[in-house]
């Protein structure tokens, strides 16, 4: 297994069970950032476990995440948890939170610690996933997806296909690809409306008679990937540049045969911010060109 594969695999799996014993405790605060987005300690936390397994094996790569302070967080429940399981950063969270990037470089890790943290803060009936994501040549080549809540972990790399298992599980990883299409395609978009723009959406709902489903998180281009739904959509709000960290895992659906179109070109560029303001991810040719011509 490549040994990149194998820290973010790594990663992910510890993360994942830091974030679930942080929000199963449910005693954290929440601190909102200058957008008005939600942070928790669940997201540094995560960031900084990730951040710690790549930089202890690739010290020289680096790494662009969303996260870009502890905020002063209380992360005594971190200190904790990474006593337990014998992880020693060397380095105070801070650093290990926000190392150097080297702005030039032409390839590069990406983390999104908790992609959908107001499904993560929403509890059981939420969704949210731990994302991420080995960049080269601004195209993600690989690409790992821990997602708690559905119990599963998935990998692509580029050239090889996609795979998931069981979150936790001991049993090997299997090939996933996107279903047939069905007689009513199932969309999905983001449950939050301000992350998308509804008018888009509701017009091609209705043209095309599909069935409607509303995802937090990366789970969506999972979704598609494994056939648990046929399309995800994002069209951006207007004024709104899209974060790279937050649509990595789209090599998921790329290696799961599945078909890819966004209005700019795809591209994922160490600045952490993309061009694209519409991303369709669709399991058939077809679909992905009858919602073309809607938007």
């Amino acid at each position: 297994m490549d040994e990149r594969l194998k820290v973010a695999l790594k990663a992910a799996h510890l993360a994942s069970i830091y974030c679930e014993i942080v929000r199963t405790n449910n005693n954290f605060d929440v601190i909102e950032k200058p957008d008005g987005s939600p942070v928790t300690i669940a997201d540094i936390g995560s960031q900084i476990i990730i951040n710690h397994f790549i930089l202890e094996t690739f010290p020289k790569d680096s790494i662009v995440a969303e996260e870009d302070d502890t905020k002063d967080a209380d992360l005594s429940i971190l200190r904790e948890f990474l006593d337990r399981h014998g992880v020693t950063t060397g380095e105070s969270f801070k650093d290990v939170l926000k190392p150097p990037v080297n702005a030039h470089a032409k390839e590069f890790w990406t983390v999104d610690p908790i992609d959908g943290t107001k499904g993560f803060l929403r509890g059981e009936s939420g969704q949210y996933a731990i994302c991420i994501a080995f960049i080269c040549n601004q195209q993600p080549v690989l690409c790992v997806m821990a997602a708690p809540r559905l119990q599963l972990i998935a990998y692509a790399i580029r050239g090889q296909g996609a795979y998931s298992k069981r979150l936790y599980s001991d049993e090997d990883f299997t090939r996933i690809t996107v279903r047939p299409m069905p007689a009513q395609p199932l969309l999905c978009c983001s449950f939050e409306d301000s992350h998308t723009r509804v008018e888009v959406l509701d017009k091609i709902v209705e043209t095309l008679g599909l069935q409607l489903l509303r995802v937090d998180s990366q789970v969506k281009y999972l979704m598609v990937a494994m056939g648990a739904a046929d399309v995800y959509i994002r069209v951006s709000p207007k004024g709104y540049r899209e974060n790279i960290w937050d649509h990595s895992c789209i090599l998921l659906v790329q290696e799961a045969q599945g078909y890819v179109w966004s209005d700019q070109e795809l591209a994922f560029p160490i600045s952490g911010k993309m061009n694209c303001s519409v991303l369709i991810s669709a399991n058939a040719v077809e679909l992905l060109k009858k919602i073309q011509k809607l938007i």
